[in-house]
């Protein structure tokens, strides 16, 4: 999986953000992404019900859990920060903590290997989520793949794929 452009190269976003002094740090290459996770929502509007988004915790080959953790968060975080005060069809937008996954899993009895990666869409219907993202870090010698997947879970249908590769 690539990336559609450079990882270097910024979205008009990425560009608004980097005239904020806040914004001295470099933006992770899957930013774009989350951009598109955004325009996804719509515009802000008063709003009565929610749309719930997990981000399921993300798969890895040859890489440390504790990567996979440190991204699911980056992207779970990102997703709070876009979306925050905006509706889509007019229901607010509600970003599920790891530790709301983990309850509800734990209502029904499963374990926490069940927010991972595999069978998303099932996963995340079973936790009542609208919306998934999934994603999976490939470690080739030194280089990372890392892909990004998100699905609505109604009908199970995949809206998007983001694929990132650095050296």
């Amino acid at each position: 999986v690539r990336s559609s452009g450079k990882s270097s190269e910024k979205t008009s976003m990425e560009n608004n953000e980097s005239r904020d002094s806040r914004a001295s740090r470099p933006q992770p290459p899957w930013q774009s992404f989350l951009f598109f996770l955004l325009m996804a929502f719509a515009a802000p509007s008063a709003a009565e019900a929610a749309r719930r988004v997990a981000v399921l915790e993300f798969a890895g080959t040859g890489t440390d859990q504790a990567v996979m953790r440190l991204l699911s968060d980056e992207v779970r975080a990102g997703l709070l920060k876009e979306t925050r005060g905006r509706t889509y069809e007019g229901d607010t937008i509600s970003v599920m903590t790891r530790e709301n996954m983990l309850d509800v899993m734990e209502q029904m009895g499963k374990g926490p290997d069940c927010i991972q990666g595999s069978c998303e869409v099932a996963v995340a219907r079973s936790i009542g989520a609208d919306y998934v993202v999934s994603g999976e870090l490939v470690r080739l010698e030194s280089l990372y793949i890392l892909s990004i997947k998100f699905h609505e879970t109604a009908g199970g249908e995949l809206m998007s794929v983001q694929g990132v590769r650095e050296a």
